[in-house]
């Protein structure tokens, strides 16, 4: 077996156009983390009113009227749109979290 070449790696040089396409990089991965967080978090109210109360609101996405789920006559679609919604949640939570570790913390400059 013959010895294996290392390709090197060509980066540009260092210049005005990409330094300005670093930081259009970065802050939209911070944008797009904050606004998954921000979301994650409003549903995160919206699930600790529904909790309280006992009563789901089911927004629908294609203009149809929004459903209600009450927990004491209708428990099993209570639970489970609140199921989904937590799933969902942690969803966007995770997303956020992972954008922001590969975009601020690995992506930093060596």
């Amino acid at each position: 077996m013959g010895k294996q070449r290392q390709q090197r790696r060509h980066e540009p040089p260092p210049g005005p156009g990409r330094r300005l396409a670093e930081r259009l990089r970065r802050a939209a991965s911070v944008l797009v983390a904050v606004l998954a967080a921000t979301t994650a978090l409003l549903k995160v109210s919206v699930m600790a009113t529904a909790l309280l109360s006992g009563v789901y609101t089911s927004v629908s996405r294609v203009g149809g009227p929004s459903l209600l789920y009450r927990e004491d006559t209708d428990p099993a679609r209570y639970w489970f749109w609140m199921a989904c919604d937590g799933v969902f949640t942690v969803l966007l939570l995770l997303l956020a979290a992972a954008i922001a570790w590969v975009f601020l913390v690995l992506d930093t400059r060596r």
